[in-house]
């Protein structure tokens, strides 16, 4: 059975091939399914500030996200608190909706059963913000040690189960950017003091998974909560081994808020802006003789290539490639000159330079009048917007925190 948590009506304009403008009202439909624990973690939109009216809208939950309903029109907002859930909404309208605010509730923290045996020595690590490592020993067909590294804000707490082994294989996450969604495993045993954990395999909300810690054995269980992550561990060592094994599980969070920086340039041309990514995959740099004439950017978001669109206009000389080994590598700053160039009066951004984690690029372009830095210390760049006509006027990026 499907509840239909919310629907919203939006109306809007779109534009005609040629050129006129009508009136449209489409409704459309996004279910929630909180029977199955879905539930509202952010609305993200556009607002027109000239016309003061709401112009786009994008429902996320904790388990998808919706289509953008509208046109990406002014100036992008979100509603989203880290750890909680809308349960409402506020706002102001007349013949369009022209402000939308959002009531907040935390989110509450579940503790599965434990499986395998229930006998031995019971253990509770408890709730934390999330996992950075997980470290297992095996022997004798049996995990015999478990260590996770807990992240408890600025701190890393670790807990240690079972007896340490010599060999000890250890999965790394990408934390706060991935969380552990489940854990699949097996135990053995007919009666339940004879009962050993046997295996175990983790799995990230980025798609990854570790390797199989153990022997795969005939009882399977599965760790796991639609649309949340594992926060804690809680189970049971009997002498030297894992015998039981549970967890905590926490909505997924939000993704960390990406902040513009302004940009550098010159008030000419028309606006661009290509969002916000995980992360910059390639960028496109096209130059002539009065400066940066093309800019086009590759970026990643949840695994997958996204090609953003051709900024300013490409030129006879060649387009220059500037690849980034993703995702081991980002952008941490862009440096750069504006001026006139050498036969115009039109004042362009004349010289891009790219700072990643690990090199700095060529210099693109050439030196002119005022220089400028795009960058926020302890930040990486994960997507542009700027000014553009048939050349590059304006250059600013959207960051967020590096880990």
């Amino acid at each position: 059975m499907r509840t239909r948590e919310k629907e919203k009506k939006i109306d809007y304009r779109k534009k005609e091939r040629e050129g006129q403008e009508r009136e449209s009202s489409d409704t459309m439909k996004f279910e929630i399914d909180h029977l199955n624990n879905e539930h509202l973690v952010s609305v993200e939109g556009y607002h027109d500030e000239e016309s003061r009216v709401i112009q786009a809208l994008q429902f996320k939950t904790n388990i998808k996200t919706s289509e953008l309903i509208g046109y990406e029109k002014g100036k992008k907002f979100s509603l989203g608190e880290k750890g909680k859930k809308i349960i409402g909404f506020h706002g102001y309208a007349e013949m369009n909706l022209n402000s939308l605010g959002a009531y907040f509730t935390t989110v509450s923290i579940t503790k599965s059963a434990k499986h395998g045996g229930n006998i031995g020595h019971q253990w509770d690590d408890g709730v934390f913000g999330g996992i950075q490592k997980v470290y297992v020993g095996c022997c004798m067909n049996r995990v015999k040690c478990i260590t996770f590294d807990y992240n408890n804000g600025h701190t890393i707490v670790k807990r240690q189960h079972g007896w340490s082994t010599s060999f000890l294989v250890e999965f790394e996450l990408d934390y706060p950017n991935e969380f552990i969604t489940s854990m699949d495993g097996t135990f053995t045993g007919s009666r339940a003091i004879k009962m050993n954990i046997t295996s175990l395999v983790f799995k990230t909300s980025k798609g990854r998974s570790s390797p199989t810690f153990g022997i795969v054995t005939r009882t399977k269980f599965v760790l796991e909560t639609k649309g949340c992550a594992i926060v804690g561990f809680h189970g049971r060592t009997f002498f030297d081994s894992l015998s039981a094994i549970g967890a905590y599980f926490a909505s997924l969070p939000l993704p960390p808020t990406a902040e513009k920086l302004e940009a550098r340039g010159y008030d000419r041309g028309a606006c661009w802006d290509d969002g916000v990514y995980d992360g910059v995959r390639k960028i496109y740099i096209g130059q002539c003789e009065n400066g940066i004439a093309f800019l086009k950017f590759v970026y990643d978001k949840d695994v997958r290539m996204v090609i953003g669109n051709d900024h300013g206009n490409k030129t006879p000389l060649e387009v220059k490639e500037l690849e980034l080994e993703f995702p081991d590598e980002h952008i941490t700053a862009v440096e750069g000159f504006r001026g006139k160039g050498n036969r115009s009066e039109v004042e362009v951004i004349t010289m891009l330079r790219f700072k990643t984690n690990k090199r700095t690029s060529i210099s693109f372009g050439f030196e002119s009048r005022s220089s400028f830095v795009r960058k926020k210390e302890g930040y990486k760049i994960v997507g542009f917007h700027g000014k553009a006509s048939n050349m590059i006027h304006q250059l600013g990026v959207h960051v967020v925190l590096s880990t």
